[in-house]
């Protein structure tokens, strides 16, 4: 019984956003970006390039991993592509099932304002999902293209909480919360959460749930205009039904979509890097986690961190989440 109350404490730490665990190997710790060759030019003299860069996984869940996205990680890599002069054209790797608000928010218009200021075109390309907070980096750019089996949209905003009060009441414990205003603790795991409050986080979720629709509206001119509440309702779609909405330009595998974006920028021959903080060595156009062979313990490893972080640590607040 001592045992099983304990537990129970300790998850309320989790929950309550007091205390987190971060599970990173020191091999796939952070590092700054760096420039790996995927394709290297056949031309001797050949210096133009096109940058990938990959946004995959949990978008701002605890901190730089791999297979997830950081603001700090992600500036460092935008900043290196805008200093290199011989990048002709960005690709933006998407397999995401979205994150943090802010978070998307930044690295979206981080990207935007690296395609205004470097002048070069810019192209989002969606492998497994580009969901929610995926979906909206993607419309950094100028088109999106995806595989025939992927899924985009879920374009909405969602409020994760939890809810313990009655747990602890079983087992006889009382939080004591001591605050300053009435709304200080609103959201909060110990207790239950008023009308009053659900209308006010209600009315928040409004807002940015009109602000994502609007950045779809302005991105996204081949979307009817007048559907726009009806695509935007949580939803996700199959390649087909988001290309005929609008939300994608086109289904391609990876190597048809390189080589329409060799030809969108009037090259045959040039080389195709890699933007990334961690050092791993995959020759392939897709992101790390999809070339990946297998399940490596890492790749595990990083899954179930992943996982922990969004279960627990982010446990109150508004997202661009996909589930």
């Amino acid at each position: 019984m001592k045992k099983n109350i304990l537990s129970l404490i300790i998850l309320a730490f989790f929950l309550s956003g007091c205390f987190s665990i971060y599970i990173t190997p020191f091999e796939a710790r952070p590092r700054p970006a760096s420039e790996q060759v995927i394709e290297k030019a056949t031309g001797w003299f050949v210096k133009d390039k096109i940058a990938l860069l990959d946004i995959e996984g949990p978008i701002g869940f605890g901190g730089c991993k791999p297979q997830s996205v950081c603001v700090v990680g992600m500036l460092d890599i935008v900043d290196k592509i805008k200093k290199d002069p011989d990048i002709k054209a960005i690709i933006i790797n998407v397999n995401s099932n979205g994150g943090e608000i802010t978070v998307t928010d930044i690295i979206y218009q981080a990207l935007k304002k690296l395609k205004e200021e470097k002048k070069v075109p810019v192209y989002a390309f969606v492998e497994r999902g580009a969901y929610s907070g995926g979906y909206y980096i993607a419309m950094s750019a100028d088109e999106i293209y995806s595989l025939p089996t992927s899924f985009v949209g879920s374009i909405g905003v969602i409020w994760v909480s939890f809810e313990i009060k009655s747990t602890l009441d079983k087992i006889g414990i009382e939080p004591v919360v001591i605050k300053s205003v009435e709304k200080k603790d609103i959201g909060s795991p110990f207790r239950d959460m008023t009308p009053e409050e659900r209308k006010l986080i209600q009315t928040e979720i409004d807002v940015l749930h009109t602000r994502f629709a609007s950045i779809v509206k302005e991105r996204r001119p081949k979307i009817n205009k007048d559907k726009i509440s009806e695509i935007a309702n949580g939803l996700h779609f199959g390649a087909s039904d988001a290309l005929k909405i609008g939300l994608i330009d086109g289904i391609l595998y990876y190597d048809e979509f390189m080589n329409m974006v060799k030809n969108k920028i009037g090259v045959t021959d040039i080389n195709i890097v890699r933007y990334s903080l961690f050092n791993q060595p995959i020759n392939s156009y897709y992101s790390p986690g999809l070339s990946s062979f297998g399940l490596t313990s890492e790749n595990l490893q990083n899954e179930l961190t992943n996982m922990f972080n969004k279960i627990f640590y982010n446990t109150s607040g508004f997202y661009y989440l996909g589930w």
